[in-house]
């Protein structure tokens, strides 16, 4: 019996239908390979937020404390402040984290109970305290945006506008507290109903707090053209403005509501589907994509927002300058680098 007689008797061979007969598991093999590539984009995209976030944080720290003497004069200097202070703790959360990573990775333990008790502590700290604070702040972060862009624009347009209680600096901080307690209500009110109803908190309403906060930012950051559109045609005032925190501010509201706007894209078009599933998906794959490239937006933004900072951060790739600057306060450095006088005594008795 030749080699063809011995394939026609087993049942191992398919015939021309069962080949060309469609195949429903082929689809949900694909549909599966581009679910995991998506989210291997995902975490990609992630770990270099993260990862250029740790790198950028000495630089960032360097630029705030030359510049904080000359930025406490300034209306949004409170809004500046609470970015940088929120800076300092997230990014050393991550970096805990991080290292905590690192340290598992190297001891190659395939037992979770063999892990030693400083990579635990390095790890569930930062899951436990730097998360939450994170996506409460993107919210906290969206709402303070747009009222700085409405108040940038009442005040060009109406320059009486400055005696407001809105527009000094104990009316701005006032208004940060105001809106960490505006959005912990909300997220209480959520668990609330999640406790009692027992369904997802992501499943609730298309119209929940992610998508109001989103066109709120839309809206706000469109108040921005006619600014910009008058300073173009003043040359002098485009020129004065070249050093001002307010572009920093302009930057990052444009640069989040051009996020906020290719997000709500495939939200818009699953919601129309009607498929909740995908919906919450799309969620939570969205806040917790803003928890980790918020934070880099307000360094990235910081350092390159006009050429004074830009020409800082240039100018800081030395080590000494940036642990003197990260290590001593901003008061002391500035008192050091100041001239003193040189007192001559007199050798006349």
């Amino acid at each position: 019996m030749n080699y063809i007689e011995s394939y026609h008797q087993t049942d191992t061979y398919q015939t021309v239908e069962t080949l060309f007969a469609p195949v429903n598991s082929t689809m949900i093999d694909l549909e599966t390979v581009f679910s995991y590539t998506n989210y291997f984009i995902f975490i990609v995209i992630v770990g270099v937020s993260a990862c250029v976030q740790v790198i950028l944080f000495p630089f960032y720290i360097y630029v705030h404390r030359v510049n904080d003497k000359k930025y406490r004069e300034i209306a949004i200097y409170p809004i500046l402040n609470h970015f940088y202070h929120f800076m300092i703790y997230q990014t050393i959360s991550l970096f805990c984290l991080l290292i905590a990573l690192f340290l598992y990775w190297r001891s190659d333990l395939k037992d979770p109970h063999e892990i030693p008790i400083l990579i635990v502590i390095l790890l569930v700290l930062p899951l436990f305290l730097s998360f939450p604070t994170r996506y409460i702040f993107v919210k906290v972060y969206g709402i303070l945006l747009s009222i700085l862009a409405i108040q940038r624009f009442v005040m060009y347009f109406h320059t009486t506008s400055e005696n407001y209680w809105l527009v000094k600096k104990n009316g701005l901080g006032l208004l940060i507290y105001l809106a960490y307690c505006l959005v912990a209500f909300e997220e209480l009110i959520y668990f609330k109903r999640q406790l009692s109803t027992g369904t997802a908190v992501m499943n609730i309403s298309f119209f929940n707090m992610h998508t109001f906060l989103a066109i709120l930012l839309i809206s706000s950051s469109i108040l921005y053209i006619p600014i910009y559109v008058s300073v173009r045609k003043k040359s002098h005032i485009m020129s004065s403005q070249l050093n001002k925190p307010h572009r920093y501010i302009f930057w990052q509201t444009v640069l989040l509501a051009v996020g906020k706007v290719v997000s709500l894209i495939p939200l818009l078009i699953i919601s129309s589907t009607g498929d909740s599933k995908d919906k919450s998906d799309i969620f939570l794959l969205n806040a917790f994509f803003e928890m980790f490239c918020v934070p880099l937006l307000i360094q990235l933004t910081y350092l390159g927002c006009n050429r004074r900072n830009l020409k800082t951060f240039l100018n800081s790739f030395t080590l000494t300058k940036i642990w003197k600057r990260m290590c001593c306060c901003p008061s002391s450095c500035t008192r050091s680098s100041q001239v003193q006088p040189y007192v001559l005594q007199s050798t006349i008795n």
